[in-house]
């Protein structure tokens, strides 16, 4: 009997439903899960040899995978332990020899090494970051209530800009998110609302102007102390700092920044800068967000919060080493030539790590955070502050060229 094609595909088909209605009645095996993914379910079965060599490797694969996530995981502790070691260790030096007189260390080395070292005790920071910072606006402790205050004026009467409102409450939802601390919900929510509409305020009275990632520094102030000195620690900063050319200052004086940085850049590392010339990479697409939000956006709580540490000691020349140790530590990310690429990498939103991330820990990809990726890429707490001390730094080529580049006062 000859049998036609119409015959050979009827029969085909009537095997492959027989085959899905088997298929869809039993318990899926830890193979099927996986390949499911990949296979279409309305094709025959693999080979049972196939089968097998595939589920071996699958199970091989996990096995590695496990076994690495171990390892990450014995090394998060150890580090965490070490860390601790550390910082008992030094109390007595913070206790002893730096609260007494915290300027002491800019005059000794040994202080300065530990202040860099990552082992301020946390019970003093908000004493000694409110001592660095100062108070060059000569504030009293009644300024904060008086900006509330007018904040909550303007909106009573319509004339608080809703796009400014709904740019904090935006920034918000991102900040600080392992603290649990700021979110819709959260103890500090109202806290920090109400603290960066008083800022907002402050620097234009009756037309309230807010910086995206300002957030981000009013949330790392607020874990550590009380709104009212939180507001006073924001605005002294924001004053005395290259923030208030990138918060409130002109796109020219911005400009002057980034050339001081790129000539630094082509000092430290030349074959990045020259690569950066060549695909049109400019200091805006990765400087900007990195020190409007002073590094808090795209290093995890440990590192910035210890960043900030060194910063309100040693001032904005800081901020420019430490963008030149992320640079150095993603180097090997930097070559690549597609533009839209690199953007997501210097946003924290690099399809690879946030792979790696989201499997780690279960969970989307959309909901991997920038710090986490910045992390998976290999900029963690040791490495960054490792780059930054080993780099040869030139305070006094530092202050030339920020003398050169940026325009008078006057």
């Amino acid at each position: 009997m000859v049998v036609t094609n119409s015959e050979s595909f009827e029969k085909h088909r009537r095997e492959n439903e027989s085959w899905i209605k088997k298929r869809r009645k039993a318990k899926p095996s830890p193979l099927d899960k996986v390949i499911s993914k990949t296979r279409p379910r309305d094709l025959p079965p693999k080979e049972r040899e196939e089968d097998k060599k595939h589920l071996k490797e699958f199970e091989e694969m996990m096995t590695a995978f496990k076994q690495a996530a171990k390892k990450k995981e014995a090394a998060r502790r150890a580090e965490k332990q070490a860390k601790e070691a550390a910082s008992t260790q030094a109390l007595p030096v913070w206790e002893k020899e730096i609260l007494p007189n915290w300027k002491s260390v800019l005059r000794k080395d040994n202080l300065r090494q530990v202040w860099w070292s990552g082992t301020m005790p946390p019970r003093y920071r908000a004493r000694f970051w409110q001592s660095c910072i100062g108070n060059s606006l000569v504030l009293g402790k009644t300024s904060y209530a008086k900006a509330l205050a007018l904040a909550r004026s303007l909106q009573s009467t319509g004339k608080f800009p809703p796009e400014i409102t709904a740019a904090i409450e935006e920034d918000v939802k991102r900040i600080l998110i392992p603290t649990k601390l700021f979110q819709e919900g959260c103890p500090l929510h109202s806290d920090i609302i109400e603290l960066l509409q008083a800022h907002c305020v402050f620097w234009k009275n009756d037309k309230p102007v807010y910086c995206p990632g300002t957030a981000y520094l009013a949330g790392m102030l607020l874990v550590c102390m009380p709104a009212q000195d939180a507001f006073l620690c924001l605005v002294n900063l924001v004053n005395k700092s290259l923030l208030k050319t990138f918060y409130y200052g002109s796109k020219e004086d911005m400009e002057a920044y980034y050339r001081v940085f790129n000539t630094l850049l082509a000092d430290q590392m030349p074959e990045v800068y020259r690569n950066f010339v060549a695909h049109d990479i400019r200091p805006s697409l990765y400087l900007q967000d990195w020190l409007t939000t002073l590094f808090s956006m795209h290093l995890g709580l440990d590192s910035a919060t210890r960043a900030w540490d060194i910063y309100v000691l040693e001032g904005d020349q800081f901020l420019f080493r430490l963008a030149l140790a992320l640079l150095q530590i993603l180097k090997a990310r930097l070559f690549n030539p597609d533009h839209q690429e690199l953007t997501e990498l210097f946003r924290g939103q690099d399809k690879g790590a946030r792979a790696i991330v989201a499997r780690e820990q279960n969970k989307s990809e959309t909901d991997v955070e920038p710090w986490e990726a910045y992390e998976e890429m290999g900029a963690t707490e040791d490495p960054i502050f490792e780059a930054v001390k080993a780099m040869e730094w030139k305070e006094a080529t530092f202050q030339r060229l920020l003398a050169r580049e940026l325009p008078d006062d006057d």
